[in-house]
């Protein structure tokens, strides 16, 4: 997974995940529109993008931005925004405690 990042960190936190066959591009256009007032989060997930690890599951995926999450000290969403497999993903990563 890679992630990438619009806005200011300082800002209440949003995550937006694409859905399968797509990639960070798809949610861009929405990210946009949110960066001046959020912390926009926008992960591109595995087998998604060259040179990636292989996607594995929704389960692993939703498990690496949970610890990105902690990496960073984001203990909260303002928003969790998933598409298609992405809605999924973000389903199992709301099922733990951030």
């Amino acid at each position: 997974m890679k992630i990438e990042v619009l806005g200011d960190k300082k800002k209440p936190a949003v995550l937006l995940v694409h859905g399968m066959f797509c990639n960070a591009d798809s949610v861009k256009h929405f990210a946009k529109y949110l960066q001046d007032e959020y912390y926009v989060i926008v992960p591109t997930m595995s087998g998604h993008y060259p040179g990636s690890a292989d996607y594995i599951s929704k389960e692993k995926e939703a498990e690496a931005m949970l610890k990105y999450l902690h990496d960073n000290e984001i203990e909260e969403l303002a928003l969790l925004q998933g598409t298609s497999m992405g809605a999924e993903v973000a389903y199992r990563k709301k099922c733990f405690r951030l």
